[in-house]
């Protein structure tokens, strides 16, 4: 609690030294100031009363030097006890503004929770594509049968081909798996960047960080415009069968090790190399929205 730069502390210990100075100077006024001579604790009873302006009248100044000393207390006393009230109703005045400061604050951060949660919630057919299209990227048509729809982790560089195979979601219709993908990654990037503009995430800075590198991995993506192009013509058409052909026979690593043999293979390598990141992205989001309390 503090006025300016003047502590309460300060101000409450000199009022005090105020009184005992004062005391003392009465104890030691020679003769023919006071009415009366005054002894230790008469001296303190008297600046006591003089410092608080209730003045007895049993102790009288009957010179003006002790008007002057009784009267310069009087000043002081009232100046400094003045600023020690204020300072203390100051200080009570902040810590209560404070308070609601924090609770206000408090309550804004539940409100926003609440809310994010209840938008993530609608979001779960967004996440539910992603993890969708993870696993169809990664896994060819003809082993999707009885698996589990998620990212295949253990993929071969050869199982990216499904990525050019028919998409079994009913709702991409005839796109390949990777046309899928990108599309389901757009909606999820513009729902990502909808819940950084208006939602508070400082208080979740673990998924603030997840959501910004997604979608730096997003943009960032340097493959997505070869790969679209191979899928433009459909999961039988030139281009997806020419990768397909190439991913045959191919052996994890051989494109890199031996060179760059077979350069449509490239973008498809590129992929292979941010997917895991973005699904463990992906992932941190969706497990750090579930965990958001309210």
């Amino acid at each position: 609690m503090k006025l300016g730069s003047i502590s309460v502390r300060v101000l409450f210990f000199s009022y005090l030294a105020c009184i005992l100075v004062f005391a003392v100077i009465y104890y030691y006024a020679p003769n023919g100031l006071l009415n009366k001579d005054l002894t230790p604790v008469s001296a303190l009873y008297f600046s006591i009363v003089t410092i608080t302006t209730l003045g007895y009248g049993d102790i009288l100044p009957i010179s003006w030097y002790a008007q002057i000393a009784i009267s310069l207390q009087a000043l002081l006393g009232i100046t400094i006890l003045g600023l020690l009230i204020n300072a203390v109703w100051t200080g009570h005045a902040n810590k209560i503004e404070d308070e609601t400061k924090k609770s206000i604050e408090h309550q804004a951060i539940i409100t926003n929770d609440r809310k994010l949660k209840s938008y993530s919630t609608a979001l779960s057919w967004v996440f539910n594509n992603m993890r969708h299209s993870f696993f169809e990227v990664t896994t060819p048509v003809t082993k999707r049968e009885g698996n589990s729809l998620e990212l295949n982790k253990n993929f071969k560089e050869k199982d990216l081909s499904g990525m050019f195979d028919l998409s079994l979601k009913y709702k991409n219709g005839s796109n390949t798996s990777i046309e899928s993908f990108y599309a389901n990654e757009d909606t999820f990037v513009n729902e990502l960047k909808f819940i950084l503009a208006n939602f508070e995430l400082d208080h979740h800075p673990e998924l603030q960080q997840s959501i910004i590198d997604y979608i730096g991995h997003h943009y960032s993506d340097q493959a997505r415009g070869s790969l679209l192009l191979f899928a433009k013509d459909g999961h039988e058409g030139v281009g997806a069968m020419m990768i397909k052909a190439a991913l045959k026979n191919h052996e994890d690593g051989e494109h890199f090790n031996k060179g760059v043999q077979r350069t449509e293979l490239t973008p498809v390598l590129i992929f292979s190399i941010n997917l895991r990141m973005k699904y463990d992205l992906m992932a941190s989001i969706d497990n750090a929205l579930r965990q958001i309390y309210v």
